[in-house]
C-alpha cells in the first residue's frame, strides 16, 4: 500500500470510474463525501493543475483547477479568536482567503510557464495594477528582469502580503481591506485577459479535507460564503468526511443542498443495486479490478491478473458462513471475490488487503506469478481487519458522555466491539440451520431523536467510516423509512463473520443508546438470552424491547 505523495505518480495511478468522475467534473459547487479511503482526495486532486505531472485529468484550457491540501495545516492559524468581533472575524478571515487564492493561482501560472505548460503572457500591466492594490504604500518593489522575471516577482510579493497578513493576526485589531467574492472575479477576468492559454478557462477552487479540524468552523463559513457568490468564472469544490462541515454562511444562512450547491458522495454512488444510485456488482468489481492491475503494471510485476495470485472466490459465501457459524479451523478468508467484497467500496481497504497478502506470501514484482495459500490469505486478511479495529482506540480526542470526558478512540472501539460481537453471537446461534444469515447492520425500529450524547457518539462513528449511513430501508415493524447503519465490511475478519448483509439487528431508541452510551451493558445484557439460547434460529431479542 503507497501513501502518494508525488503529483505525476498519482496521476499515472488514479483510475477514475467514469460515472463519478463526470459527476465531480461539471462546473458547480461540490461536496466530496465518503467513507475514509474512498478516494475524495485523488477524485478532487485529479481536478487540479499541477504543473510537474506529465499529463493531466482535466483541459486547464477549459478548467483550472487550484487546489488547496487542507491536511496540512494551512488554514487553521486562522481559527476564531476570543478578541475579534463577527464581522471583524468574517472581514479578517475573508481577506486572508482571497489573498491565499491569488498568491496560489499566481504560484500554479508561473509555474506553469516555466515548466513550458503555459505560455508567457505578452503583457502583465493588468495584473501589476491587481497586485498592487494588496500592498501598501509605498506599493510594489521592481526587480532587475535577469535577477527576477516580472511574474516570479508578483508571485513573491503576494507571498510577503500573506505572511504579513497573518503576522497581524496576533494584533487586537489588524488593519486589512474589504475583499469578497467579487475580488476573486476580478482577479480571475484580469488572468483571462493577460494569459492566452487561459483565455476561455474556468476556475475551479478545491479544498482537500475541508472538515474540522484541518478547517476550522470559521474559515468554512468564508468558503460557504464564496459559495453563495454563485458566477461563470468560478466555483468551490470541496472534500470532506461526514458530518465535519457545516453548510452555513457567515451570515447564518444555511446552504441548500441541490440548489448552492451538489453532493456527490462516493460511497453511495458505488453502492450495489438495482436503483439509480447503485452500480451493478459487475461494475464494481471491474472497477476494483483496473485499480490493482494498473499498480501490478507500473511496478512490474509479472502478471497484472490478480486472480493468479489470490484466486477467483475459492470458497463460496455460503460455505463460509456455515463455517464461521460452526467456528471450524477451515473458514478461510480468501479469493478475489472474498477480498474486494471486505474492502467494502473503499479503494484504501483493498490496497491495504492485497499488500499484505503479498507481504506474507513474498510476492515479489520479478518472480512469476503463482497463487497464494488460502490459509496465508486468511493470515494476511485478518491482520489488516484487526489493525483497523484496534486503530480506532488511537483515534484522538475526547468525548463528553454523562458529564465525563473520555477518551474518543476508547469509545469508539468499544462500540464497535460491541456491534461485531453481537452479530457473532447471531451468527453462531443460526449454525443449525439450513441456510445461515448474516446480520451487519443496524436498523432503527422508531423514529425519535437520540439523547445528545449517544448521537455525538453515533455521529462520530459515522464520520469515523465504522458504520455507513448512506441508506435507508423499510422498517419490517411498520413499514417506513428509517435509517440503517451498516458496518463497514473490513472489521468482519476481526469478528470471524460474513460480509453478506442478509439481515438487520432492529433496535428501538432506548437499546441503540445503551449501545452508544453502555456498550458494555449492552453485550452483557441484551445478549443474555442470546448466549445462553439452545435454539437453532437466532431470536430478535431487541425487536419490542426497550429500557425502562
Amino acid at each position: 500500500y503507497e501513501e502518494l505523495t508525488d503529483p505525476a505518480m498519482a496521476v499515472r495511478l488514479f483510475v477514475p470510474l467514469k460515472q463519478l468522475l463526470e459527476k465531480i467534473r461539471d462546473f458547480a459547487n461540490i461536496y466530496v463525501s465518503g467513507n475514509r479511503g474512498s478516494g475524495k482526495s485523488t477524485y478532487l486532486a485529479s481536478l487540479a493543475f499541477f504543473p510537474e505531472a506529465d499529463s493531466l485529468v482535466v483541459d486547464i484550457e477549459k478548467d483550472f483547477g487550484v487546489y488547496f491540501p487542507c491536511r496540512q495545516g494551512e488554514f487553521r492559524p486562522l481559527a476564531t479568536r476570543r478578541s475579534w468581533t463577527p464581522e471583524q472575524e468574517r472581514r479578517l478571515v475573508t481577506n486572508l482567503m482571497v489573498t491565499k487564492i491569488v498568491r496560489r493561482t499566481l504560484e500554479l501560472i508561473a509555474a506553469g510557464v516555466t515548466g513550458g505548460k503555459l505560455r508567457s503572457a505578452p503583457a502583465l500591466s493588468q495584473l501589476r495594477k491587481f497586485v498592487g492594490e494588496f500592498v501598501p504604500s509605498p506599493g510594489l518593489v521592481s526587480v532587475d528582469p535577469l535577477i527576477q522575471s516580472e511574474l516570479d516577482n508578483l508571485v513573491s510579493t503576494m507571498v510577503r502580503v500573506e505572511m504579513d497578513e497573518i503576522a497581524a493576526l496576533a494584533s487586537d485589531a489588524p488593519d486589512t481591506g474589504e475583499r469578497d467574492g467579487l475580488t476573486l472575479i476580478r482577479f480571475f477576468s484580469v488572468v483571462r485577459d493577460t494569459f492566452p492559454d487561459l483565455a476561455r478557462a474556468r476556475f475551479q477552487l478545491l479544498f482537500d479535507d475541508a472538515g474540522v479540524p484541518y478547517v476550522p468552523a470559521n474559515v468554512q463559513r468564508v468558503l460557504n460564503d464564496l459559495m453563495l457568490s454563485s458566477n461563470p468564472l468560478f466555483c468551490v469544490k470541496l472534500s470532506a468526511e461526514k458530518l465535519t462541515f457545516d453548510f452555513v454562511s457567515s451570515l447564518g444562512k444555511v446552504l441548500e443542498e441541490g440548489h448552492d450547491y451538489l453532493e456527490r458522495d462516493i460511497s453511495h454512488i458505488l453502492f450495489i443495486g438495482s436503483g439509480p444510485g447503485g452500480l451493478r456488482r459487475e461494475d464494481l468489481e471491474q472497477y476494483f479490478r483496473r485499480i490493482i492491475e494498473q499498480r501490478l503494471e507500473y511496478f512490474g510485476y509479472n502478471s497484472t491478473n490478480i486472480t493468479e495470485y489470490l484466486g477467483n472466490e475459492q470458497i463460496s459465501i455460503d460455505r463460509l458462513l456455515q463455517l464461521l457459524a460452526h467456528q471450524s479451523k477451515q473458514a478461510y478468508y480468501s479469493g478475489w471475490t472474498t477480498v474486494w467484497n471486505i474492502a467494502d467500496r473503499t479503494p484504501r481497504n483493498l490496497l491495504e488487503l492485497i499488500s499484505e497478502i503479498f507481504a506474507v506470501a513474498g510476492i515479489e514484482p520479478s518472480q512469476v506469478a503463482r497463487m497464494v495459500e488460502p490459509r496465508d490469505q486468511d493470515r494476511a486478511i485478518k491482520t489488516i481487519s484487526e489493525k483497523r479495529l484496534e486503530s480506532l482506540s488511537q483515534i484522538p480526542g475526547a468525548i463528553e458522555l454523562n458529564g465525563q470526558r473520555l477518551s474518543l478512540g476508547r469509545r469508539l472501539f468499544e462500540v464497535t466491539s460491541a456491534i461485531g460481537s453481537t452479530f457473532r453471537l447471531y451468527l453462531r446461534a443460526e449454525r443449525g440451520g439450513k441456510r445461515v444469515r448474516q446480520h451487519l447492520a443496524i436498523e432503527r425500529n422508531d423514529i425519535g431523536d437520540l439523547a445528545p450524547d449517544a448521537d455525538a457518539v453515533l455521529r462520530r462513528l459515522v464520520t469515523f467510516g465504522v458504520l455507513d449511513q448512506t441508506k435507508v430501508a423499510y422498517a419490517r415493524d411498520d413499514n417506513m423509512k428509517k435509517p440503517l447503519y451498516v458496518l463497514n465490511r473490513i472489521y468482519c475478519p476481526a469478528f470471524k463473520i460474513g460480509y453478506r448483509r442478509d439481515d438487520h439487528l432492529r433496535l428501538s431508541k432506548g437499546r441503540l443508546e445503551q449501545l452508544l452510551l453502555s456498550p458494555d451493558h449492552f453485550i452483557r445484557d441484551g445478549t443474555r438470552r442470546l448466549r445462553d439460547s439452545g435454539t437453532e434460529e437466532a431470536p430478535d431479542l431487541f425487536r419490542y424491547k426497550d429500557l425502562p
